[in-house]
């Protein structure tokens, strides 16, 4: 019987390489989790309730935009379909 070095067939590994060094993104994304979001429950939900109000508020800017420079009849529909995208963020 033949031994693997014999037959001369390489041995694969299974294990991926570790990257040496962490990528732009995870190290973003780990600097975020640890030092920008608040650990505390109170605080966390008092970030994210005027986050959702600065994206609500834009939100609406956005659709008074489209209503002031858009010549259409359908112009105005820009307001209720803003409405329902925000209500569809509050419930999500």
């Amino acid at each position: 019987m033949l031994t693997i070095q014999e037959m001369n067939v390489p041995i694969v590994s299974h294990q991926l390489p570790s990257p040496s060094k962490p990528s732009f993104l995870s190290r973003t994304c780990r600097y975020i989790r640890q030092k920008l979001i608040p650990k505390d429950l109170g605080r966390r939900a008092v970030v994210q309730h005027v986050l959702g109000d600065a994206v609500n508020n834009v939100g609406v800017m956005i659709a008074a935009l489209v209503m002031m420079l858009v010549k259409s009849k359908y112009r105005f529909y820009a307001d209720p379909a803003m409405s329902v995208l925000i209500a569809m963020g509050l419930f999500s």
